[in-house]
């Protein structure tokens, strides 16, 4: 595992524009804000979106100081604005376009979702990235697509650090052709994995980088394949594994009756790292990420609905 010099406990920072909380952890969430057009058996609307959104807002509520890196169109900076408003630390630089993607949940089952991408940002640099990452506890890359991060960004999750490396692997278990999404694990990916603390999946992302059957054999894969760091894979309604090493546990999901479950899978890993980085068990973080899930879901402001 990287980051050998990774920091083990947590003191007091200066304010130099970070969340005011001084006895919390830092953690540093980047990829895309994106706006996304969600359609599903009842209606179509417009959301605020993207694991920044979702992640950062969850561990901003948790009491970690977060920080968010993104790139958004000058004229979408209301999207930043709004999450400043929850309480994140957000450091927006202009970018061409915004990430709009397009999330159908038509099919029968509330965990069948296509994708289709509508526009892409610029990708995020090394140097702004550095930037943010002074006197961070944690930093969780949460990538949509594999151009979301420039290679020098990336390179700061192999270099000597003193922060944990938090990665969910979706932007690099995905191409996009035209405005299609298509399956496709990015050759980059085994390098990020092994200088990973922490690795979160969805069922089918794991499945398709272990070429395993099953959600258990895809953890069991990753757990033993890369010692000393912590796997979460989620499967939506039939809930998640966490894992380390020879360590596995299976959590359940809390049933909900709510249709569109985007942003599920960032919300439980979130509040996982939140428990996990302040000491709390692999199994209690589990239990504690999957209540606050179904708990995030149901809330009628959970997301925001933008104008057309």
């Amino acid at each position: 595992m990287a980051g050998s010099n990774r920091r083990e406990r947590y003191g007091d920072r200066p304010g130099d524009g970070t969340p005011s909380n001084s006895d919390s952890p830092l953690a540093v969430v980047t990829g895309s804000l994106t706006r996304d057009r969600i359609r599903s058996r009842f209606h179509v609307s417009w959301r605020i979106g993207g694991v920044v959104w979702y992640a950062g807002t969850t561990l901003a509520r948790l009491g970690l100081n977060t920080r968010v890196v993104t790139r958004a169109a000058p004229e979408d900076c209301d999207l930043a604005e709004t999450l400043r408003s929850r309480g994140v630390d957000v450091w927006l630089r202009a970018s061409r376009k915004t990430t709009v993607f397009v999330n159908d949940y038509t099919a029968k089952h509330q965990d069948d979702r296509t994708q289709e991408v509508e526009a892409l940002a610029d990708p995020i640099e090394g140097a702004e990235l550095s930037r943010a990452l002074v006197d961070a506890d944690l930093l969780y890359l949460g990538p949509l697509h594999p151009g979301d991060f420039s290679d020098d960004a990336l390179s700061l999750l192999c270099a000597e650090r003193s922060y944990l490396v938090a990665l969910d692997i979706q932007g690099f278990t995905r191409v996009v052709r035209g405005h299609q999404v298509f399956p496709e694990s990015d050759t980059r990916l085994p390098r990020l994995l092994r200088a990973s603390d922490f690795i979160k999946a969805s069922e089918s992302e794991a499945r398709l980088i272990t070429n395993t059957a099953e959600a258990s054999d895809a953890v069991c894969n990753l757990a033993l394949t890369h010692p000393g760091t912590e796997v979460v894979v989620t499967c939506g309604a039939n809930g998640a594994y966490v894992a380390k090493e020879d360590v596995i546990h299976y959590e359940p999901a809390v049933p909900t009756q709510i249709g569109d479950t985007t942003g599920s899978g960032d919300i439980f890993f979130a509040a996982y790292l939140a428990r996990r980085i302040k000491g709390i068990s692999l199994d209690a973080a589990a239990k504690f990420a999957a209540s606050t899930t179904a708990e995030q879901l149901t809330e009628p402001k959970r997301t925001l609905t933008l104008p057309e």
